[in-house]
């Protein structure tokens, strides 16, 4: 039989053999986000609300607030890679009825991206009253954020950095019989890739790893090295990723900070002795146009011990959020008390774990069973649309306390609710519960405010109509049933309520 000529290969090479930390990889990351923006967000395409919502914010609080009085004296609260912009409102709103000192820091490594932070209402009003900054800080590589006018940044810091350090560059390395090896990444592709912020590119990559050996250091710097030497040391037969990039931009700020430094961090990642493993070669997880990788935070804390500091982990494995806390140069009994309190006890992964039950049972709730999860939310949007249908069937039995107790949900929502243009219209759907509840006036209020969030819908212009005729404006009722027509022909139930009008308008001529 004759041999056939092996198929030639055509894939493209975007790079050979280059360490990790140096991959293409990251240049692509850096380029979804400074193209996306924020928009990243509300449009989906990137995982966020696990670390963006009232109760995760309030446990962050509880745990600087505990910090900030064992200083006894203000403190900057840095976030990097602020994304949105909601983590920084809900936590900075969180921070102010703590009572805590502090200043907010918003960062981001784009300046198109800041000037989008800066124009957002809930956050402009912050700056206003002199609680919030903004500064462009690229924590891959710059050493200090730079604020807007200028103005120093010194003293205790807190660096906040959720959903960061997954995004920062990592090198890995494999550690047998007393020696390590860096790894090499080679990417190629079915074609040319000439969009580093195509959509799509890295489902089209093809990762492949090699490990080079070490013949010295890792990094030449003492304080990475010091980490890989005691890995080299004592690790047999595992692949770890480093994280180096966030290990050199915390350095950066700690020296920024004078050595009093906390960093509150939540994100996918291991710490424990056992997790460090049997490992192989790190895993990207792929969101839309961007990735993330695993957070060896076990790295992050050999680095706080070096340089004298404590590092605090909950004793149970998490199940999708690993959150902790590290401080330097002060932490104490409080510090560690509110850890157990607000992250160890009933932490950010444990209400993401029940948050996800109600909402898969959402439709078993009672109106009581509803309202009460809410409350636990810390008065969380995303809970109260799944609780909405439940609390909405269960209102014609309700007695007065309960409709008395819907309202101040209702009002407490809205106030902790940051717009992100994201696919649920909170206002909206605030409006219609106002109008079963009998509220006309206010569900008014809150057609408008869907109406500039959102534009011109049908369905708003459909309730402002009800709303009109319970008020007894038959006409104005009529003209926006008409506009909502106009919008959505089909709209059939109002075409029952202009037939209704109609109808009235011609037994009174």
């Amino acid at each position: 039989m004759d041999r056939q000529p092996a198929a030639a290969d055509t894939r493209v090479v975007l790079e050979a053999q280059q360490p990790l930390s140096r991959s293409l990889l990251w240049s692509v990351q850096r380029e979804f986000y400074r193209r996306n923006g924020p928009r990243a967000f509300g449009d989906g395409l990137v995982p966020y609300y696990i670390t963006n919502n009232p109760f995760i914010a309030a446990a962050y609080a509880d745990v600087i607030g505990a910090w900030q009085r064992e200083l006894g004296a203000p403190v900057n609260v840095v976030e990097l890679g602020a994304g949105s912009g909601r983590f920084a409102f809900s936590l900075a709103k969180a921070l102010a009825a703590e009572d805590v000192r502090f200043h907010y820091v918003v960062t981001d490594f784009a300046e198109d991206n800041l000037a989008l932070l800066r124009g957002h209402p809930s956050l402009r009003a912050l700056a206003d009253a002199g609680r919030l900054d903004f500064a462009r800080f690229d924590a891959g590589g710059d050493r200090a954020p730079r604020l807007d006018g200028g103005r120093p940044l010194d003293g205790p810091l807190v660096v906040v950095a959720n959903y960061v350090f997954d995004s920062l560059p990592h090198d890995a390395f494999r550690f047998a019989d007393g020696r390590a090896a860096r790894a090499r990444v080679t990417l190629r592709s079915a074609q040319p890739e000439p969009d580093l912020a195509d959509a799509g590119l890295l489902t089209r990559l093809e990762l492949a790893y090699d490990y080079q050996p070490l013949d010295g250091p890792a990094y030449d710097e003492p304080e990475l090295d010091r980490v890989i030497d005691e890995y080299r040391a004592r690790l047999d037969g595992t692949t770890l990723s480093f994280p180096c990039a966030a290990l050199r931009a915390l350095r950066a700020l700690a020296e920024l900070a004078g050595g009093r430094l906390l960093l509150v961090t939540a994100d996918k990642g291991y710490h424990r002795d056992d997790e460090l493993l049997g490992r192989g070669d790190p895993p990207l997880a792929i969101h839309s146009g961007a990735f993330s990788m695993g957070v060896n935070y076990h790295a992050i804390d050999r680095w706080f011990a070096h340089a004298g500091g404590e590092s605090l982990h909950a004793a149970h494995c998490h199940a999708s959020l690993h959150v902790a806390a590290f401080a330097l140069g002060a932490g104490g009994p409080e510090l560690r008390r509110a850890f157990r309190r607000s992250v160890e006890r009933f932490g950010p992964d444990d209400f993401h774990t029940l948050e996800l039950f109600v909402e898969r049972h959402s439709d078993r709730l009672t109106l009581a069973d509803a309202l009460a999860a809410v409350r636990m939310s810390g008065w969380d949007a995303r809970l109260f649309h799944a609780c909405l249908p439940s609390m909405l069937a269960a209102l014609d039995e309700a007695g007065e306390g309960e409709r008395r107790e819907l309202r101040r949900v209702l009002r407490l929502v809205w106030d902790h609710y940051y717009p992100i243009g994201e696919a649920e219209d909170l206002a909206f759907a605030i409006a219609v519960a106002l109008y079963r509840l009998g509220d006309y006036a206010d569900a008014l209020t809150f057609c408008a405010r869907s109406t500039e969030l959102y534009g011109e819908r049908a369905a708003t212009h459909f309730y402002v109509g009800l709303c009109r005729y319970q008020l007894g404006q038959a006409e104005p009722a009529l003209a926006h049933f008409e506009r909502a027509l106009a919008i959505d022909p089909a709209h059939e139930a109002a075409k029952a309520m202009r037939v209704r009008l109609r109808a009235q308008a011609a037994t009174r001529v």
